[in-house]
């Protein structure tokens, strides 16, 4: 229904646009009335050379901004009459019910009003029809009450609670489908009674949290049994038709169900051989309904393994893209072949991904600023960088108090780890990138960029990486199941990155930084590991891998393993092209030596 005095086309141009450079990826509180400059700042921000652009921003023409712009300030306009009533409120000034309700039909009328003025079918229909008798009646109320602006979308969901729409009569002539109060004492040639799973119907009996057992009691209420008797009384009605096809549903998103106790009762008193009576009867039916499903099931997708030309095969991976090829070569194909990109979520509170970039960010400043870890003032210092780094962040102001709560024991576990190891220390360098380097004679290269590479005073590196999610154990480092750290170790011997020359690597070490703002220190390849052999296994595991899918004969299967990482335990970028839930019944496959070779 919402135009906003635009034409059909043209306000879903708009609306592409907006939610493109505005509503993607925007953390926090959109306030009503302050669209327009929130679209001002995001469209800025889109214009400046320096940010990381999208991939859909190329199809984005300067009509598009345009028309960010102008469906901002519309929106505006439109909610203004009750955004204006919500500001006055922090003035201790509350809104009265016909006041409120006035200036609701301002607002929705101004969101449907089509190019030429009208308001289109806000008030056409059943629905329509009832929305302007509510409408009306809150406009003229017989009694005026005021309340805060702030709860009038409460009180509005309380008072169309209760309302229903009447769709009109279709389908078959000679077919009808009730519920329980409608299908009573109506006569029938054939009843179907579908749901007969526990807890649905019967439903479970709930408990009312303003009103015990008791209370209700003592003032005369029904009870919550009350209602399953009901059931079980419309339930005894209904088996009383000439013919009745009892049905329900054996799995329900996915898990098993149980049978409604009715079910197994009325299969108990029949006995066996009734009861076989009976399922021989629905067979029949059983026997259409699989008829009716059985293109869908046809046409029901296998796990996807395309096969893509060499010469369009990516050149360049990244070390953590490398365990995405492990565990999903579909992700890569779909990411780098296809050239498809996920889209940001829209408007929602930063995530606990956002607040492990927040902190590794506080700590890769710490170390860029190049604060004297040892001063006696570090520890203030430290608070004042961290400090700044949320304030940018601009979180909300909720948010913001929780997270640096959590922030607070990470800069005191931080500090007392730098100065365990300042004496082994001769340099530190946060977020350092590493140049393309060949891999082996496959014509790939492999880059990257390390959370923290430490040298050493006796010339070997310290390479570390901060988790805030589940940490990689020794076995998956080791057997090519998380190769990040040892794969940057090799980038470092060939001296792929810029300004510390070719090295070796002493310890591959894993921080674990929790939600608690707990400090858990790992050593990647475990205690017994040598980094110098699993680095070379990595890397011989790598080559192989490139190898592989430099062969024409190659595809790139959808959740080819899950790693132990927890990689493939959520729920991928790219699972839904992939139609994973259609597929993914059986277990995953996996090789041998953890190539894919």
């Amino acid at each position: 229904l919402v135009r906003l005095g635009a034409t059909r086309a043209d306000h879903e141009a708009a609306v592409d646009s907006l939610e493109l450079m505005v509503l993607r990826g925007a953390t926090g509180r959109i306030v009503p009335g302050a669209l327009a400059e929130l679209a001002e700042v995001c469209l800025t921000a889109w214009a400046d050379d320096k940010r990381h652009k999208p991939a859909w921003f190329d199809r984005v023409s300067q009509t598009g901004f345009a028309q960010v712009h102008q469906i901002a300030a519309a929106l505006d306009e439109a909610l203004s009459p009750l955004a204006a009533m919500v500001a006055e409120e922090k003035s201790g000034h509350k809104g009265s019910l016909s006041a409120l309700a006035t200036a609701t039909v301002a607002v929705i009328e101004a969101l449907a009003r089509d190019e030429t003025g009208a308001t289109g079918g806000l008030y056409a229909g059943e629905s329509g029809n009832q929305l302007a008798a509510l409408l009306l009646d809150l406009a003229r109320p017989a009694r005026d009450i005021a309340f805060a602006p702030r709860e009038w979308v409460d009180v509005l969901r309380a008072l169309t609670n209760g309302m229903m729409e009447r769709q009109p009569v279709g389908g078959h002539p000679r077919i009808a489908i009730w519920g329980v109060l409608e299908a009573r004492l109506q006569s029938v040639d054939m009843l179907v009674l579908g749901g007969l799973n526990e807890s649905v119907w019967p439903s479970m009996p709930r408990d009312d949290p303003f009103l015990n057992r008791a209370m209700k009691a003592e003032i005369g209420l029904a009870l919550p049994e009350r209602r399953i008797g009901l059931a079980a009384h419309d339930f005894q009605m209904a088996m009383g038709q000439r013919k009745v096809l009892l049905t329900r549903a054996l799995r329900l998103e996915g898990a098993p169900t149980v049978a409604s106790r009715w079910l197994q009762r009325l299969e108990t008193l029949a006995g066996k051989d009734a009861t076989a009576g009976m399922r021989a009867a629905g067979e029949h039916f059983a026997a259409l309904g699989a008829e009716a499903v059985r293109p869908i099931l046809q046409e029901t997708a296998g796990r996807p393994e395309p096969l893509v030309p060499v010469d369009v095969r990516p050149e360049n991976f990244s070390v953590t893209e490398i365990e995405t090829l492990i565990a999903d070569p579909y992700a890569i194909y779909a990411k780098k072949i296809l050239g498809l990109k996920p889209l940001e979520p829209l408007i929602r509170d930063p995530d606990v991904s956002e607040r492990g970039r927040l902190f590794h960010h506080v700590l890769d400043t710490a170390i860029r600023d190049g604060i004297d870890l040892m001063a006696d003032d570090a520890a203030e210092k430290l608070i004042a960088t961290a400090r700044q780094v949320f304030d940018e962040s601009a979180l909300p102001r909720e948010i913001d108090v929780v997270w640096w709560q959590r922030m607070a024991p990470v800069l005191g576990h931080f500090l007392a780890f730098e100065r365990e190891r300042d004496n082994d220390m001769a340099e530190r360098h946060a977020e350092i990138g590493a140049r393309k380097t060949a891999i082996g004679a496959t014509g790939i290269t492999l880059s990257g960029k390390a959370d923290r590479i430490d040298l050493r005073r006796d010339g070997l590196a310290e390479i570390i990486d901060y988790k805030t999610g589940q940490v990689p154990s020794a076995t998956a480092v080791n057997s090519f199941k998380a190769p990040q750290l040892p794969l940057e170790a090799m980038l470092l011997a060939e001296g792929a990155f810029d300004g510390l020359g070719k090295r070796d690597t002493a310890a591959l070490t894993y921080v674990r930084l929790g939600p608690r703002g707990e400090w858990e220190v790992k050593n990647a390849v475990g205690d017994k590991g040598d980094v110098a052999a699993v680095m070379t296994e990595t890397w011989e595991r790598l080559i192989k891998l490139m190898e592989r899918f430099n062969r024409p004969e190659t595809t790139y299967p959808s959740r080819f393993r899950a790693s132990e990482t927890g990689h493939m335990a959520r729920e991928g970028d790219y699972d839904h092209l992939a139609r994973v839930r259609e597929w993914s019944a059986g277990d995953e496959p996996s090789d041998s030596d953890g190539s894919g070779a």
